[in-house]
């Protein structure tokens, strides 16, 4: 059996993950899927899922820890099937997956059916299937219910989570743009080392993408022009050079960052963490220190 896009070729998903907050080369992550429409939501499901940042909370209450994504797997689900399954598939534009570092954007081909409009999609509303045969599949395998509830279960479930409300936009092709935590209080450590031109933000919970990005981890990542070292127990960086906003955030993000201090002395505004004296650690005070 062949695959759809040798009739359609435009009728793949094009995911890409930037570590900025726009469109740059060089694309870290790129993929182009192929197949069914439950391949193409599959696949581009678990490449934005590997990207985020993941929690995983302690079995207090179950055998099994639970885990929780910074954007919920249903969220990520509903705008890829909604683009899917309601795409224009006679345009030459394929669908495009890209989270950037604040933000997860789902673009599709086409418009929205009358009578929607964009403050409809916020309000109850009825079901139009711009593929109503499509549409029709896909609900048989439980993956729409044809309700027209799955933009108000997006926005009900990013406010839940303490993150904004989903954007949509329609103006030559349909988007939808789901805030990332970074926007909701999560720690964004930035230094002066960091790209001027892509706005380079790295995170605690980024997941490695090639190997100089999975250097990060164990201390061997050379960030900028000079010779920053970003993992455990590893980490060098000025704290003059991290911006305020870095002191402002709540987390334990850059605890544990070595500072070489002239005389040892405590930077303002940070206290020395409890570890053995074999090196000079500092925190910011209002974290818990390690």
């Amino acid at each position: 059996m062949g695959l759809p896009q040798r009739f359609l070729i435009s009728s793949e998903v094009k995911c890409a993950h930037f570590h900025g907050t726009r469109v740059a080369k060089p694309i870290p992550s790129h993929q182009v899927y192929k197949g069914t429409v439950f391949e193409l939501v599959d696949h581009a499901v678990d490449f934005v899922l590997s990207k985020i940042a993941l929690s995983v909370g302690t079995r207090a209450e179950s055998v099994q820890a639970p885990v929780a994504y910074e954007i919920s797997k249903e969220v990520v689900t509903e705008a890829i099937v909604n683009a899917v399954a309601h795409r224009d598939y006679t345009s030459d534009a394929s669908v495009q997956v890209m989270l950037f570092a604040d933000r997860l954007e789902v673009w599709n081909p086409g418009a929205l059916p009358p009578p929607l409009t964009l403050d409809k999609l916020r309000v109850p509303h009825e079901s139009v299937p711009g593929n109503p045969l499509l549409a029709r599949a896909m609900y048989l395998v439980k993956y729409i219910e044809q309700m027209g509830t799955g933009t108000l279960d997006m926005i009900e479930r990013c406010v839940g989570a303490g993150l904004r409300e989903p954007d949509f936009e329609a103006a030559g092709r349909f988007v939808t743009r789901i805030r990332r935590a970074a926007l909701a209080g999560q720690p964004v450590v930035f230094t002066d080392r960091d790209d001027v031109r892509s706005k380079t933000k790295w995170k605690a919970d980024s997941q490695p993408e090639s190997r100089r990005e999975s250097q990060l981890g164990v201390g061997a990542a050379r960030v900028g022009v000079g010779a920053a070292r970003v993992g455990v127990g590893a980490a060098r960086v000025d704290p003059a050079r991290v911006t305020a906003r870095a002191a402002e955030d709540e987390g334990a993000w850059a605890i544990g960052w070595r500072a070489p201090v002239e005389g040892g002395a405590c930077p303002a505004g940070w206290v020395r963490s409890r570890r053995p004296a074999s090196s000079t650690r500092w925190s910011v005070g209002s974290w818990p220190t390690v």
